[in-house]
């Protein structure tokens, strides 16, 4: 048994422990938490993209606490928002494809604006799952996700052969992944009998957030790579930091937002 495992089921008991303290608290409560590892996350960042020195990053994260204040003292999300989200899915989706060949060679500049791309949306994402009046559609995120991770990893170590990517993360396979989607899928079809909606609309939705999980976690893996980090933190005994953790929710969230607001009207929820 690796020496890692009491400390990794530590922390997972304590983080699912904050869950489900967050899913009963007020909202402003749940809002101020959730807010919390978004910048915990974000300090990570600053850490992958080369920000150096205390004041320089303690400015990162002021101002990027100053942004995540902003929406929330606006009207509920609109237009602006949805453009954000939808802005949020297409950088997850396409980022490891866009990004794989110039990564290494990226400025630091760059990638602390990938890193403001991609962890804003998140943000307005919960706001707006908030906003409808659902918010145990948060805990189904986290559901599919620990879902599309749970699969990918027993599948992986049963059937795995064919690495996934190897110059990102080596321990990834290609049945692995589809073992991952397969589990999401399911999780998305029993997610809809718990909502009462659509059963077709969810076992899509859950093979979506998914598979946009896992294209996360892969390109926060190129990210880390790109500093010559392992982990993003150490924050987390056995898990690195927190958004080694975070990564894949933080991706799907947008996704879920979009599926919850539907802003055109065009899915049979």
């Amino acid at each position: 048994m690796s020496r890692f495992l009491p400390p990794r089921l530590l922390t997972a008991t304590v983080l699912v422990a904050a869950i489900v303290v967050a899913s009963v608290s007020p909202l402003s409560l749940t809002l101020a938490m959730i807010g919390l590892v978004l910048l915990l996350c974000w300090r990570e960042w600053l850490r992958m993209a080369g920000l150096a020195g205390t004041l320089a990053r303690s400015a990162g994260i002021v101002l990027f606490a100053l942004a995540l204040a902003v929406p929330i003292a606006m009207p509920p999300p609109g237009a602006v928002s949805y453009a954000v989200m939808a802005l949020g899915v297409a950088w997850w989706a396409l980022a490891i494809v866009l990004l794989r060949g110039s990564f290494s060679s990226m400025g630091n500049s760059i990638a602390l604006a990938y890193g403001l791309l991609g962890m804003a949306p998140a943000w307005l994402a919960v706001l707006a799952i908030f906003g409808s009046g659902r918010g145990d559609l948060l805990i189904l995120l986290l559901v599919l996700v620990a879902a599309a991770d749970t699969g990918a990893f027993v599948f992986g170590k049963l059937l795995g052969r064919r690495p996934l990517a190897p110059v990102l993360s080596g321990g990834k396979t290609v049945e692995g992944a589809a073992g991952g989607l397969a589990v999401a899928t399911l999780a998305g079809f029993a997610a809809s009998f718990y909502l009462q909606q659509s059963a077709l609309f969810w076992t899509l939705g859950g093979l979506a957030v998914g598979g946009l999980s896992m294209l996360g976690d892969l390109t926060v893996s190129m990210f880390k790579r790109r500093a010559g980090l392992k982990d993003s933190g150490r924050m987390l005994p056995g898990h690195g930091g927190m958004l080694d953790r975070m990564d894949s929710s933080i991706a799907a969230a947008p996704l879920l937002g979009l599926l919850v607001f539907q802003p055109v009207g065009w899915l049979p929820l």
